[in-house]
């Protein structure tokens, strides 16, 4: 289906209720709650003071207190702050790691260097899962090593912290101390393997330039900065400067290593790189001469596949689409196989469809069914065999294929455009009763869907002696989308502790609107969740309580993608309000107010558009909920007379979709109440929709929509 499938898709689901903030307790509390999101500290504490603390639960009561600390610490009043965090380590299972960090902080901001070094700790010891502890860590070893001068305990720490936290971001930081230490205890190998390894393995860091001058003065004998590296050494240097964007500087780093003095493998691994580089770079005319030249010489090297399958791509993106779709051909028969042969079958197909037409494809296409079916987008391309057949009319064909994809992909996401488009084919060959089955089993099979309710449609309008069906099938369905009538249960599935410890944290945090910080413990919590149905709907209600509503659609199609269609029907109300959850309700039943259209519509582009982030700015610069292009949210903004425009306020939800609904409104007047035409005018600009007008001759609204670039 195509992306703008897709946006019509999310507009015609219904969308149900969610309420993040309703469980928050009464106020002061809730009021200093707020008070310390504004930054408004001092009125925090006034009104905490007031709280009579034996008419809050225990939980309540370490949350007050920790809300308390977090005041007074940032008015710099740091005995009470002290006090209160003391008080959670005491006391509360919940914030006792993020209280000692703090209290850490404290002794730092006020250099009570042993306090310091004992509150990070007792941390470590006490909450060793803490999230924190990487930090913790980190800050230990920097003051055991670079204040204290404690170095073989900072060398430990450090060790632990590499050995514990791999690919954490202070990485290149805990090479430099353990440099530092071992340069400081006389283990001069030792300090210069770790200025070696951060020099190697982290190019880009700040660290990595302060390596250099500490592995001259160690090295033996002195000499350039690359003269100490072995040649492998010098292409892993240059393969993370190429994977953090830094091509120029890995191709200018591997021009400096003579070719001739190279083993066979590092001399194709040196050549693959200079070709990769000047690919990434758009210097296709460089890439093709070096990978040719690599093809000439390392045709047996293991990675030849995919330097052949770049050399492919240099040719396209040089204007060469012949030599390019010659290249991709012989990939795709070399033998041994490997996962380049399908990317390359893949990559032709597309190719040829692009140049040619559909019909110099769809042998290509195929192939690829039958002989990569678990290549990436084979259930799509086995799909657009029969959209190619239905397009020449030969719907017989066409229902074939469209079976045949179905059946070799029944967990696809295009099982459904398979299905409906079996059923369309069959309809258009006379076939109703056929036709029918299939719209029904659509519809049962793949519940709100875009094609699961195109097929619940088209049994209603076009078979109307069925509207008894298609009634009777809503009837059974337990719809998400019903406003209050809604169920909020929430069943809470038996977490390992490692989860149980981040989950219970997540709320805390939550609760006081420290978002930050629970986004983060979402983030751990995920790491050690099964993949369960419960599991992942737990964590999709967590993202979306810390505003990370598109890590729980994305959550949510994730699982249902695994699932065959039996499972999908016996999903809960829950599941479909979560993957369709109703944000910024308020401000979007504020904007439809003013338009004709339906508030749900309006909520469904802001689902598709921006995935519920209202500081969402995509590559064309569009901004916002719904997505306004500056240039238009300006238009509109001086059209209703409100005032002086400022990018700024497209940030705004209340604004941003209170532009965005004027301007859906305006466009769906202009092309006479069709939302189709609307939309699409809406996501692509009223200048495409008039020229696809023209160039796609159908009536038939679903064809439209597929046909669409």
């Amino acid at each position: 289906m195509k992306p703008f499938a897709g946006l019509f898709l999310g507009i015609m689901i219904l969308l149900a209720p969610l309420l993040l903030w309703a469980a928050f307790p009464a106020a002061p509390l809730d009021s200093a709650i707020v008070a310390v999101a504004q930054g408004r500290y001092s009125e925090a504490l006034e009104q905490l003071a007031t709280i009579p603390m034996p008419t809050l639960t225990p939980q309540e009561r370490h949350r007050a207190r920790y809300l308390f600390a977090h005041a007074a610490q940032r008015l710099k009043r740091y005995p009470e702050a002290l006090q209160a965090f003391g008080e959670i380590v005491d006391h509360s299972v919940e914030l006792g790691d993020y209280a000692l960090w703090n209290i850490a902080r404290i002794y730092q901001d006020i250099n009570a260097e042993p306090l310091y070094v004992e509150a990070l700790k007792t941390l470590l010891k006490r909450f060793p899962q803490s999230r924190l502890a990487p930090q913790a860590r980190i800050a230990l070893g920097r003051q055991l090593i670079g204040v204290t001068g404690e170095l073989a305990e900072g060398e430990r720490v450090l060790a632990d912290y590499l050995a514990q936290h791999a690919g954490h971001a202070s990485m290149p930081e805990a090479y430099l101390l353990l440099g530092q230490a071992y340069t400081g205890l006389g283990q001069t190998d030792k300090a210069l393997q770790a200025y070696r390894t951060l020099f190697i393995r982290f190019p880009t860091s700040p660290e990595a330039e302060l390596a250099v001058p500490r592995i001259e003065a160690l090295a033996q004998p002195a000499q350039g900065v690359l003269g100490w590296l072995t040649p492998q050494e010098q292409l892993d240097r240059a393969d993370q400067l190429a994977e953090a964007g830094e091509c120029d500087r890995a191709t200018l780093e591997v021009r400096q290593m003579s070719a001739e003095a190279l083993s066979m493998d590092l001399a194709a691994r040196r050549a693959r790189r200079l070709g990769f580089c000047a690919f990434r770079l758009g210097r296709y005319r460089e890439a093709i001469t070096t990978l040719e030249g690599f093809q000439q010489v390392f045709s047996a090297e293991e990675h030849a596949p995919e330097a052949l399958y770049m050399l492919a791509l240099s040719y396209q993106r040089e204007g060469r689409p012949g030599e390019a779709e010659r290249i991709l051909r012989q990939l795709a028969e070399r033998r041994p196989q490997t996962p380049w042969n399908a990317k390359a079958l893949v990559t032709l197909g597309l190719s040829l469809e692009a140049r040619q037409g559909l019909d110099r494809a769809v042998g290509v296409y195929r192939e690829i069914v039958t002989r990569f079916p678990a290549a990436d987008r084979a259930d799509e391309l086995a799909w657009r065999i029969g959209w190619f057949h239905y397009g020449q009319r030969q719907y017989n064909a066409a229902a074939r294929d469209f079976e045949a994809a179905a059946e070799s992909f029944p967990r696809s996401m295009f099982a459904s455009n398979a299905l409906y488009w079996q059923a369309k084919a069959l309809e258009r060959s006379g076939r109703g009763a056929p036709a029918l089955a299939l719209y029904e089993r659509v519809a049962r099979d793949f519940p709100y869907t875009y094609y699961g309710i195109r097929a619940q449609e088209v049994v209603h309008t076009k078979f109307s002696h069925n509207a008894a069906w298609v009634s009777a099938l809503a009837a059974a369905r337990s719809l998400p989308f019903v406003g209050e009538t809604v169920s909020r249960h929430e069943f809470e599935p038996t977490l390992p502790s490692q989860a149980l410890f981040h989950r219970v944290r997540v709320d805390a945090l939550v609760r006081l609107r420290f978002l930050d910080d629970a986004r983060e413990e979402v983030v751990q919590l995920a790491k050690h969740l099964r993949d369960g149905l419960a599991e992942q709907m737990l964590l999709a209600r967590l993202y979306l309580k810390v505003d990370m509503a598109l890590h729980a659609i994305r959550t949510l199609n994730a699982t249902l993608s695994s699932m065959p269609p039996e499972d999908r029907r016996s999903l809960a109300a829950d599941f479909w309000s979560l993957l369709f959850p109703q944000l910024y309700w308020d401000e979007v039943r504020e904007a439809a107010r003013f338009t004709s259209l339906d508030p749900l519509l309006l909520l469904g582009v802001i689902r598709q558009e921006s995935g519920f982030n209202h500081r969402a700015v995509s590559r064309s610069d569009a901004r916002g909920l719904m997505q306004l292009l500056p240039s238009t949210g300006r238009e509109v903004f001086q059209r209703l007379g409100m005032g002086v425009f400022r990018h700024e306020v497209l940030f705004d939800p209340r604004l941003n979709v209170r532009l965005g609904s004027d301007y859906l409104g305006r466009l769906a007047e202009t092309h006479g109440g069709n939302l189709v035409l609307a939309l699409a005018a809406y996501n692509a600009g009223p200048g495409r929709v008039k020229r696809w007008l023209q160039e796609i001759n159908t009536d038939d609204w679903d064809e439209f929509i597929e046909r669409l670039p």
